[in-house]
């Protein structure tokens, strides 16, 4: 059993590696984060086929094994506000999460999280039952898996980076070489989930509306930003503006896509400077994804954003 002071991962009939451990407790810490649920806990059983077969004929009339059954330890309005903190039982089965990860391809650890990641909502109130729902649910599970995966052991079986500091080295280092229209649409949640991590970076001791940006480069390299206030008010950064500026003080100066979030339950657009100072670098039909603080957003373009900009072509001699 790997014990956490938040919360406890058992193993039943099967052997986890610490790497498997740890996965599955980043992937509690970041939907207790994002969600703003620290101080409950959950308990996270790792087990067999046979096990969770069992559990799933007596509790579902569901005579075959799942990948991960959830237990919530209430229900109702009261969901998040038991006496004790406890939100209710995780159970996974590990042999068919390792099945689903070789055929998906990616890596034990990241599955494992995933499904963590999928129990830990339905503990939290999430479902899928209805449309609505589903898509609400697979939005924030999409936002939170992106935010952890870089820091999950790939499929060759390399360590799971334990306590790993995401630094700004980091950031550019990140994303494939060559940036396609296709990619950036299977991109869209990790520049959205990115954008919201960057989010809790922002300085905001006047407003406290924090804002992230997470700005994808034509050379595939990402760059971070949020917005950065200050006493006098004009000088304050927007986090769109941070990123930008990061990278092309980089020396980037071509762009893919724009992701821009912040704490409103509203979405959230980059303002009039921003999208003037964006147009001096990213083409009009860049796609900029506006999300809110769960991660749902709707996609547009700078040209949607700012019609009939003002750029240096205008700036005929």
């Amino acid at each position: 059993m790997n014990e956490h002071p938040e919360f406890t991962v058992e193993t039943e009939n099967i052997e986890a590696t610490q790497e498997q451990l740890e996965a599955v407790y980043e992937a509690v810490r970041a939907v207790l984060r994002a969600e703003r649920a620290e101080g409950r806990y959950p308990c996270i059983i790792l087990t067999d086929d046979d096990t969770i077969h069992a559990c799933n004929r007596d509790y579902r009339s569901v005579d075959r094994p799942t990948d991960v059954l959830s237990f919530p330890a209430d229900e109702g309005e009261d969901l998040l506000a038991p006496p004790d903190g406890f939100l209710g039982d995780i159970m996974i089965s590990v042999p068919t999460a390792e099945r689903q990860a070789s055929e998906l391809g990616h890596s034990l650890e990241r599955e494992l999280a995933f499904l963590t990641v999928h129990g830990m909502l339905h503990l939290l109130g999430y479902d899928h039952i209805e449309p609505d729902d589903e898509s609400r649910m697979l939005a924030r599970q999409r936002a939170l898996i992106a935010e952890i995966e870089p820091r999950l052991a790939p499929k060759d079986g390399a360590r799971f980076a334990e306590g790993k500091t995401f630094t700004g080295e980091d950031e550019k280092q990140m994303g494939p070489n060559e940036i396609t229209e296709m990619s950036i649409k299977e991109r869209k949640s990790e520049l959205i989930a990115l954008a919201l991590k960057a989010r809790e970076r922002a300085y905001v001791p006047y407003s406290g509306f924090r804002v992230g940006a997470c700005l994808l480069t034509r050379s595939g390299q990402l760059f971070l930003g949020c917005n950065i206030e200050n006493a006098a008010y004009s000088p304050t950064n927007c986090a769109e503006r941070t990123a930008l500026f990061k990278a092309v003080s980089e020396g980037e100066t071509e762009f893919a896509a724009l992701a821009v979030a912040s704490d409103s339950e509203h979405y959230t657009y980059p303002c009039g400077v921003c999208r003037q100072v964006l147009s001096e670098f990213c083409a009009a039909e860049m796609p900029v994804f506006c999300a809110n603080r769960d991660g749902s957003f709707i996609e547009t373009t700078l040209g949607g954003l700012l019609p009939m900009a003002f750029t240096k072509e205008d700036m005929g001699s």
